[in-house]
């Protein structure tokens, strides 16, 4: 059985109504099933509050796991509560990207935020955030998701959000695995 490993902050944890669940890894396994992949685990290590900073003490926890897939999402904290440490995020992210193979890891970027409710978001922020990891992973041959552009593609991106504006929704957190997978079988 292969184990796919979950790192980062709340987004990946599966934070629902304020709680840890297993929202994202049932949604991760129902996209795999739908491409007739059955042998895979769920580990997942996702932490309420992390920022780059605090996931990066943590990441030899997610190292000790020898994943066959790490997804490592960790930074919405970064772009809407700290906001100046572009450079300290990029590089926290690339430290941990760097303690695993690359053919192994799947980069999440920061996801949509509903900023009439999360009042300190910016969305040209969170952009910018998204596009210099996604710059990152390009330089190192890492898998990246831009789920912010991916869920900005919708009529309305709020339907992505909980009723907090700020962690997945039921249709969230169903295309952030979607999205996912699909890079995982692409690669």
């Amino acid at each position: 059985m292969k184990k796919i490993v979950l790192f980062g902050d709340s987004v990946i944890a599966g934070s629902w109504h304020g709680e840890v669940s297993d929202i994202l890894d049932q949604a991760i396994l129902k996209a795999l099933s739908a491409v007739n992949l059955f042998d895979f685990r769920i580990v997942n290590l996702g932490k309420p509050g992390d920022s780059t900073t605090t996931a990066l003490e943590r990441i030899q926890e997610a190292v000790a796991e020898e994943a066959d897939v790490i997804v490592l999402n960790v930074g919405i904290n970064d772009a809407i509560n700290i906001r100046d440490n572009m450079d300290t995020y990029g590089q926290n992210l690339e430290t941990m990207m760097m303690q695993f193979p690359q053919h192994k890891v799947i980069v999440v970027g920061p996801s949509y935020v509903d900023d009439s409710i999360k009042t300190q978001a910016q969305q040209d922020i969170i952009q910018a955030y998204s596009q210099h990891l996604e710059d990152i992973c390009r330089n190192n041959g890492i898998e990246f998701v831009n789920i912010y552009d991916i869920e900005m593609q919708a009529k309305d991106p709020n339907v992505y959000v909980q009723e907090d504006g700020l962690h997945p929704s039921k249709e969230g957190y169903t295309l952030l695995a979607q999205s996912i997978v699909a890079t995982m079988v692409r690669s």
